[in-house]
């Protein structure tokens, strides 16, 4: 007689089975060793029999039931919108490669700078930084080859180049930077707006003051390391 499902024997002529520790299960009847024992896993999820744990239903797939070891496909033409569904009514309509779901429901393309790749139900996606797309409706992220450089950067021929020391930059995708008013400058490269310019006077002073600081502990060290070797 086989086993009942939550146990196993692993051993011939026995008249007993061995039950599952507890919070473990058989998927079937008739086990016959202790790795068939796996945990019960919750809906929406599914035993993974490679890594020894449970893992949520992938996007695309859903499992309404307890203690499986796969997740069931969305009908074609449709998806879930996240991992660990429970129910194919969590099944809903696709937008094509290069669109997402609207505020209304409807399918929208991505905008410019943005793309959304095949099989990937997440909103479109943004250029990675510094480029864009040459359109809207991009369908992978190879479409992101037009530059597009943040505040604090230039566009050269192929890069984005951080603006130099006395220059800023608060627009997007300009082909050179603004210098900062006469007499002022900045303190590092990359400035991204005229606040960031200062007068050179307050500059020079405040590395005046730093220096100071540095020149007074150091005479204080000094004093100090004199007062332990005469003592």
């Amino acid at each position: 007689m086989p086993c009942k499902s939550g146990s196993y024997q692993s051993a011939e002529g026995q008249t007993f089975c061995i039950r599952c520790p507890p919070h473990l299960i058989t998927t079937y009847e008739g086990a016959h060793k202790f790795a068939d024992c796996i945990e019960n896993c919750l809906a929406g999820n599914y035993y993974d029999y490679n890594h020894r744990r449970c893992e949520s239903c992938d996007v695309g797939f859903y499992q309404p039931s307890r203690g499986r070891t796969s997740c069931f496909p969305c009908p074609a033409g449709t998806n879930t919108l996240n991992r660990g569904s429970k129910s194919a009514s969590d099944c809903t309509l696709t937008c094509d490669d290069g669109e997402e779901f609207g505020p209304d429901g409807h399918c929208v393309r991505c905008s410019k700078g943005s793309y959304k790749a095949a099989g990937e139900m997440s909103a479109c996606v943004s250029c990675p930084l510094g480029f864009s797309t040459p359109s809207d409706g991009a369908k992978d992220v190879s479409e992101c080859t037009l530059l597009y450089c943040p505040p604090g950067k230039y566009a050269t021929a192929s890069v984005c180049q951080p603006c130099g020391i006395g220059f800023y930059q608060n627009l997007y995708n300009s082909s050179y930077c603004k210098p900062c008013p006469q007499g002022m400058t900045t303190s590092k490269i990359g400035a991204s707006s005229v606040e960031h310019c200062y007068g050179k006077f307050k500059l020079h002073m405040s590395m005046f003051l730093h220096n100071r600081v540095q020149y007074v502990c150091a005479w204080i060290t000094v004093l100090h390391a004199s007062r332990f070797a005469d003592a």
